[in-house]
């Protein structure tokens, strides 16, 4: 009896022990409300809706498994405010949770493994400045649909996108001079490759090793930089949308559906001019809802070149 005693006292300290370390390891996960991620750049946590905001001038830090993000799941959308001009090396990686990333326009480099295993990462527009890509920058972000590279990306380094395979849509820029080997090993999904320069401009890339799902995808020459639905306003039987201006198109094309694949009731209307940026849609059934993408379109020697659809918004007509 006495023996028992001690083996259910001994059993009964090892698992306080046990929940105590689990305990601190929780503690020592959970990510503060506030703090700093580079000399002069803060970061606020709002844990009730996952959002992070980071913000200030300058560089974030480069990290090795010590970010304060690591690993967070809880994390679900990130804003990277203007002012910031580099996202550090390992910033996010392993954080399974984020949805959607903001890029200011002041960040000019994507530091290596910086978003690695974003594996819920479903699209990501990189800014305009942004001239290098690191290494495996994104590298198993397996929920990753659709990337659209900035006017200025250089550099589009080593396995990159390596692993990313729900990805079947890239818009690269003209500027674009190095895609590193691995670049986009196993996305056995790309379909589409949207270029802005011409098929001579393409074929000068220096392309490295292990690429071929990049080169089988098909490319589309002379492509407009890709616009974005800013605002729909459902109306009695129509709809009104609004979007962001691309100065270097010749138009806009909307494309509206009653289905998100665009195969019932599908309709495309055109509009001329770069600086049309808004459209009122009449003639549709009311209480209905529809699934709404735009994209423009480029004329070059009598041809259209297109960029790729806009991410798909939903909205329902007024009776």
């Amino acid at each position: 009896m006495n023996k028992l005693k001690k083996y259910l006292s001994f059993a009964l300290s090892l698992l306080m022990i046990i929940s105590a370390i689990f305990s601190l390891s929780l503690t020592a996960s959970a990510l503060a409300s506030k703090g700093k991620c580079g000399n002069k750049v803060n970061y606020t946590f709002k844990s009730s809706t996952g959002e992070l905001t980071i913000n200030g001038k300058g560089e974030m830090n480069d990290y090795e498994g010590d970010s304060p993000f690591d690993g967070n799941s809880k994390i679900k959308k990130v804003n990277i405010e203007n002012g910031v001009t580099r996202i550090g090396g390992g910033s996010f990686y392993n954080c399974k949770g984020i949805t959607s990333v903001s890029i200011g326009n002041s960040v000019e480099i994507l530091n290596d493994c910086s978003f690695a295993n974003c594996s819920s990462l479903k699209s990501i527009s990189i800014p305009d400045k942004v001239f290098y890509i690191g290494y495996h920058a994104f590298v198993g972000c397996t929920g990753l649909e659709k990337v659209i590279f900035g006017s200025n990306t250089e550099v589009i380094n080593d396995g990159s996108f390596e692993n990313c395979k729900s990805l079947s849509s890239v818009y690269i820029g003209k500027k674009v001079d190095y895609i590193g080997g691995d670049a986009f090993l196993n996305c056995k999904k790309m379909k589409n490759v949207y270029y802005a320069g011409s098929k001579k401009q393409w074929k000068a890339i220096e392309v490295g090793a292990n690429n071929e799902c990049l080169k089988n995808a098909k490319i589309h020459y002379n492509s407009p930089y890709p616009t974005s639905i800013s605002k729909i306003t459902s109306r009695k039987k129509g709809f009104s949308v609004k979007w962001k201006k691309v100065n270097s198109t010749t138009g806009y094309q909307i494309q509206y559906a009653t289905d998100s694949k665009f195969t019932k009731n599908k309709k495309t209307v055109g509009f001329k001019g770069a600086k049309t940026t808004s459209k009122t849609i009449k003639g549709l059934k009311g209480n209905k809802k529809y699934y709404v993408r735009i994209r423009t379109y480029k004329t070059v020697k009598g041809t259209k070149c297109y960029s790729p659809w806009s991410k798909t918004k939903t909205f329902t007509t007024k009776k």
